[in-house]
């Protein structure tokens, strides 16, 4: 993963890792994250090998996509939502990435995390999320990680809400 600026615009992005199994990182913060690629990157520099121990291969490496309009997939549209397929769980090894659009003073969008992780940008717009105990604002460039076997509502204020969800799928 190399990301190389042409510009001198500041380049800003979201990096989703998702890993095939639930021991495999073993560390809490992204500051420990980053020293376990470094020794890694040490190890391959020393020994010349690219494989990691105890590292699973891939057996079905999927092709990389470039999107330039988010609404243009498959869409299940319910009440006042609309929830538009970017990348099918087909399409990938672990996850299914959706853009959803929740219209201004909508009703309760009900998120249901049951065998999935789910990770919500909110890419636009206002509104809050409850996890039926405490209710919180949530606005553009909020990120909200919602574990599995968990259920929230989220609902639009007074300007549509436009979130881009990635569903983690847990075996």
């Amino acid at each position: 993963h190399q990301s190389i600026t042409t510009t001198a615009e500041r380049l800003c992005y979201m990096l989703f890792n998702i890993f095939n199994s639930g021991n495999k990182e073993g560390h809490g913060t992204f500051a420990e994250h980053i020293e376990k690629v470094k020794a890694i990157r040490r190890e391959q520099a020393d020994t010349g090998v690219t494989e990691v121990d105890e590292e699973e291969q891939l057996s079905d490496i999927k092709e990389h996509k470039y999107f330039t309009e988010l609404q243009n997939g498959n869409v299940k549209k319910s009440g006042s939502t609309a929830e538009y397929v970017v990348l099918d769980r087909n399409e990938t090894n672990r996850c299914q990435l959706t853009l959803i659009a929740v219209s201004a003073d909508s009703h309760d969008f009900i998120c249901t995390a049951k065998g999935l992780e789910l990770s919500v940008f909110i890419l636009a717009g206002k509104g809050e999320i409850s996890d039926g105990k405490e209710n919180l604002e949530i606005n553009a460039g909020d990120l909200i990680y919602i574990p599995r076997g968990n259920d929230y509502t989220i609902k639009s204020s007074q300007e549509e809400l436009k979130m881009l969800c990635l569903k983690s799928f847990i075996e």
